[in-house]
């Protein structure tokens, strides 16, 4: 229970989905890092995380 943000599977269809709904942000586990073609996802910005604490940084500062 230390907030650690654990990998997902069919990173690239769920960052897709997200973009099709229209979310400008979306925050991945670190750990898919290496499973994304980040140069095919212009229309959202995208952001690796490894904790909850992290993707609190990015959104509030």
């Amino acid at each position: 229970m230390s907030g650690e943000i654990r990998p997902v599977s069919r990173i690239e269809q769920r960052i897709k989905e997200a973009e099709k709904l229209g979310f400008k942000k979306f925050f991945y586990p670190s750990f898919n890092e290496s499973s994304i073609n980040k140069k095919s996802f212009s229309n959202i910005e995208l952001a690796a995380v490894a904790k909850i604490e992290d993707v609190f940084q990015l959104l509030f500062g």
